[in-house]
């Protein structure tokens, strides 16, 4: 299946990798993503929900800075740079402005614990089930295994212990492939943040100023302005849209990182779900480490030898990065994308087949125009020269031949002599139209003594004709070259009398 085009906002079109569905995954323990836990389905400062194994793409944890005042009068957070602008499995974690470091990090610490609990209780209700105590159990760790390679269902396993739901997000999870994802080229300087709208993007686009003039009245920044880069259509009832904020007084762009955590508090939540807002994030390029963290660390329930492979098979991996591709709903997206692609390709072309239309239209228009003055230059050419000629002839008027013209009108007087003369050219020619005359004459009276079949007579006409037009031609040529002799033999003979 072919993948979608590279969208102008930086969502991750995919390109299906070598790798095929229903991989087989070697068991392995959840863990939490590259150091961050995972929250409940919401954006704006929610309080973190033990999740089952699974995975958040892409975030990165960085290390902790030295808290400055930021533009919105707290201390901004590090937000996690995002390599693209959708999540498997989960919304992608929030930053939460003005929260002490220690709290953060006792959460994160609670989180792993529940996540490793919960792991553990999907590993147990595979292999370590002990529901009945006999050899139903065996059966029963098989019905498990098995709705988890389906990602559907419950798996009961103990009797004191709830049954662990089975989702597409476990590593037994067939259904599953690799792809590739392109990266956000923008710098945290060029404070682009993606904002995801839970509507139309004709909508989006008839409520922009209604929705620059909410989010500045939620930030209360009056120096802060806030623009719109662009907008894109995710699905029918979904957008994307670009925005950037700059300050009045020094025209400097906010940061990305700022203005996303300024947007991410607890507080302005309400607000920003009333605008139809459902996610904000950055749109900042990830640093080489950040990047080096997520390639070295496949996702769960992938493969590593595969999750190798699909970086030795990348074929940007400047701009692109591999990205699992979870469930027939990824495949089901990625055809939807492509076809828009397509159509997007399809319209494109068209365009450009009528521009070169209208090129080739033009260019044979400029050539007949060309043509054209290419036959007007040489007229004024000819009359250049000939009105150089009478200029030459008035300016030596009265004055006697140079010893070079002198010289040119006796060679011209010989040519002429030489071509007139009868034992030459003209003679030779009168001769040679005289004997074809007589062999004319000759042929008409003779009668035929011998017979000729008709491929060998046509083959002799056309030999006798091209030989015909030889010598007209030769004749014509002779002819035109004693007119120009004689013109300027006579224009010779005037200059001299002129100079006398």
């Amino acid at each position: 299946m072919a993948a979608p085009a590279p969208s102008i906002f930086g969502t991750p079109p995919v390109q299906p990798s070598a790798f095929t569905f229903g991989t087989t995954t070697p068991a392995a323990t959840t863990q939490p993503t590259f150091g961050l836990p995972t929250l409940q389905n919401t954006v704006f400062g929610s309080t973190p929900k033990p999740a089952a194994s699974s995975f958040t793409f892409p975030s990165f944890s960085t290390p902790s800075q030295p808290a400055t005042t930021s533009i919105f009068g707290q201390p901004p957070q590090q937000q996690q740079p995002q390599l693209a602008s959708f999540t498997l499995g989960q919304t992608p974690p929030t930053f939460q402005l003005g929260q002490a470091q220690t709290v953060q990090l006792q959460q994160q610490q609670q989180q792993q614990q529940q996540q490793i609990d919960e792991a553990q209780a999907f590993q147990d209700s595979v292999f370590k089930c002990h529901k009945f105590g006999d050899e139903r159990d065996c059966t029963l760790a098989s019905l498990n295994y098995l709705q988890a390679c389906m990602g559907a269902g419950k798996g009961y396993y103990s009797q004191t212990q709830p049954p662990v739901p089975y989702t597409q997000q476990n590593p037994y999870y067939r259904y599953k492939a690799v792809g590739y994802a392109f990266m956000y080229t923008d710098s945290n300087e060029d404070g682009m943040v993606v904002i995801n709208f839970k509507k139309p993007q004709d909508k989006v686009t008839t409520e922009e100023s209604s929705i620059i003039t909410s989010i500045q009245q939620l930030l209360n920044r009056p120096n802060i302005l806030i623009r719109f880069s662009g907008t894109k259509a995710v699905s029918e009832e979904a957008t994307v849209a670009i925005v950037f904020a700059e300050d009045r007084n020094t025209l400097r762009r906010v940061p990305a990182t700022d203005m996303s955590a300024a947007l991410c508090q607890p507080h302005l939540k309400t607000q920003l779900e009333n605008l139809g807002v459902t996610n904000v994030s950055p749109k900042v390029k990830p640093s080489p480490e950040q990047l080096k963290r997520y390639l070295e660390n496949p996702p769960d329930g992938i493969d590593p030898r595969v999750w190798s492979r699909a970086q030795e098979d990348n074929p940007d991996s400047n701009l692109m990065i591999p990205i699992p591709l979870v469930g027939v709903d990824a495949l089901k997206s990625r055809i939807e994308w492509q076809e828009k692609e397509t159509l997007q390709h399809h319209v494109r072309l068209n365009f450009i087949g009528e521009e070169v239309g209208s090129l080739l239209n033009r260019h044979a228009n400029l050539s007949a125009e060309l043509l054209q003055m290419k036959r007007k230059h040489i007229l004024l050419s000819h009359r250049l020269i000939s009105v150089i000629c009478r200029q030459e002839l008035m300016r030596k008027q009265g004055t006697s031949l140079s010893q070079e013209e002198d010289t040119l009108r006796r060679t011209l007087e010989e040519m002429d002599i030489e071509l007139n003369s009868p034992t030459k050219y003209k003679g030779r020619l009168n001769e040679l139209l005289s004997q074809i005359r007589l062999h004319k004459s000759a042929e008409s009276r003779a009668s035929p003594r011998y017979n000729v079949d008709s491929g060998s007579l046509i083959s002799v006409k056309d030999f006798m004709a091209v030989q015909q037009n030889s010598v007209k031609h030769l004749v014509n040529t002779i002819k035109s070259d004693q007119e120009h002799v004689k013109d300027m033999y006579d224009a010779v003979t005037t200059t001299y009398k002129l100079s006398q």
